[in-house]
């Protein structure tokens, strides 16, 4: 008898239809706000509150000096963008930003400084809202969309000598160790990814209003949407706003917007940066450092 077999490319498979899930689990609505109206027409909605519309407890965002309480709610922004005019340089082809890197410094300390872990155990965390403030190194996130930004942000975190110095005076020699366990990659590298906090470094601060690839729509969506807690965007606002030389730079115009419209930029420039950067009651920068 003669069997013929039929090749997988011709059989008639079955129509599985494609189904958009509309519900997210996974971040503070705040964070989740500017993508579901961008990149989801409003669709994707929010499984992270009560039927008050309060997030739920284990979402709050981490205390930090840059996520200013609302005097009038009492409550704590889960987003903030953290402006300034520190010009970008190009690298080996790539871009870098040393304003951008050295802010997310000085965040990335602030927020281990802020949030010490208080309990071990991850059913300790688990079990006591009051402690949702904990944070770990291995709880936070730093993406950019540049490789030579990624390189000289795990530079600054973990071997310069001078940073190295500063995180352990300031966190202590055993929280200081977790600084190797925040995770520092760029935004493709973090697709499918999710960090309870994330700190975003855009890098591109030009007066031309150059975005280049970061203008791309799908690296901005992922960028918004790999944080649960809190998402820091780090760079230049008036850059980002003009997105004059890229097809698509226009996400960016409506997330400037959409920050401004809310309340939720930050300027640091001048005495405000060289506050941040130096850290609380100190000053680092004694060598020749970022400018504003």
């Amino acid at each position: 008898m003669l069997v013929c077999a039929i090749p997988v490319s011709t059989r008639r498979l079955p129509v599985v239809p494609s189904i958009m899930l509309d519900m997210q689990y996974r971040m503070h609505p705040e964070i989740s706000r500017f993508p579901s109206s961008e990149f989801y027409a409003r669709s994707l909605k929010d499984g992270t509150v009560d039927s008050g519309g309060n997030a739920h407890a284990w979402l709050q965002p981490p205390v930090s000096e840059h996520l200013v309480i609302n005097s009038l709610t009492g409550d704590r922004p889960s987003v903030v963008f953290l402006d300034h005019n520190g010009l970008e340089a190009t690298k080996d082809r790539s871009k870098i930003n040393v304003t951008d890197a050295a802010i997310v410094c000085a965040v990335l300390e602030d927020l281990l400084r802020q949030n010490e872990v208080k309990f071990s155990s991850l059913c300790s965390r688990l079990c006591y809202n009051d402690h949702f403030q904990d944070l770990r190194g291995e709880d936070v996130g730093v993406i950019s969309p540049y490789i030579a930004q990624i390189s000289l942000l795990n530079y600054l975190i973990n071997v310069d000598p001078d940073y190295r110095n500063r995180f352990r005076n300031s966190l202590g020699p055993n929280r200081v160790e977790e600084l190797a366990q925040v995770e520092v990659k760029t935004v493709n590298g973090f697709e499918g990814r999710q960090k309870e906090v994330v700190l975003f470094s855009t890098v591109r601060n030009n007066a031309a209003g150059a975005l280049g690839f970061l203008a791309d729509r799908r690296r901005l969506n992922v960028g918004l949407t790999r944080a649960r807690r809190g998402l820091f965007v780090i760079g230049g606002l008036a850059t980002l706003r003009a997105g004059s030389s890229a097809r698509g730079a226009a996400v960016w115009k409506h997330y400037v917007d959409f920050l401004a419209g809310a309340q939720l930029v930050r300027p640091l420039k001048g005495c405000a940066l060289r506050q941040v950067l130096d850290g609380p009651g100190r000053v680092f920068l004694s060598r020749e450092g970022p400018s504003a």
